[in-house]
């Protein structure tokens, strides 16, 4: 019979006893999305936004690996990257002004076995560079999705938390008459 534990915030896992081996899924926080750039005055004599990109998804990495019993795993869940903040011209009435692009998101590790990369942040839109504004999704959705890229005066959106789900089975517990004590 498996047993799965998930986890979607920083904390601790100790190794129960008669277990040796774990099957570890595990995601990165995704990235921030990009702001839009605009031209033209975008608070004044508006002309046109240009899509900010949006963040990748945080690195996936799905395995098995061998553990001790009784030892305290450190997870670490990274956190998603914060979206690029809304940019404008100001009193500038002509022009282009490129948009501000998001952070890369955290990394996600289990002590001693894995480490994952958070996803990069998008860049800001601009003439030159046109996203979609689409969230870039994680193997482990919702969990490590980049965030969308502004379309409009707001700002990029913030990448989502990474995930670890750690899965193991117990070992057969031979009775005392089967270890000849």
């Amino acid at each position: 019979m498996s047993t799965t534990v998930t986890f979607t915030s920083s904390g601790t896992w100790t190794c129960p006893y008669g277990v040796t081996s774990v099957t570890i899924a595990a995601v990165g926080g995704g990235g921030g999305g990009g702001s839009a750039g605009c031209s033209w005055g975008c608070g004044g004599m508006f002309y046109s936004y240009y899509t900010g990109i949006s963040g990748s998804a945080g690195t996936y990495a799905s395995g098995t690996y061998t553990v001790v019993p009784g030892t305290t795993y450190t997870l670490t869940i990274g956190s998603g990257g914060s979206g690029g903040a809304a940019k404008s011209m100001g009193s500038d009435s002509s022009g282009t002004v490129s948009g501000n692009s998001g952070s890369t998101g955290g990394t996600t590790t289990v002590t001693g076995i894995l480490s994952v990369a958070g996803g990069s942040g998008g860049t800001g839109g601009s003439s030159s560079s046109k996203g979609t504004g689409t969230a870039n999704a994680s193997t482990l959705t919702p969990y490590g999705n980049g965030g969308a890229g502004s379309s409009s005066s707001s700002s990029g959106t913030t990448g989502t938390a990474g995930k670890v789900v750690i899965t193991y089975d117990y070992a057969t517990i031979l009775s005392v008459q089967e270890l000849g004590v």
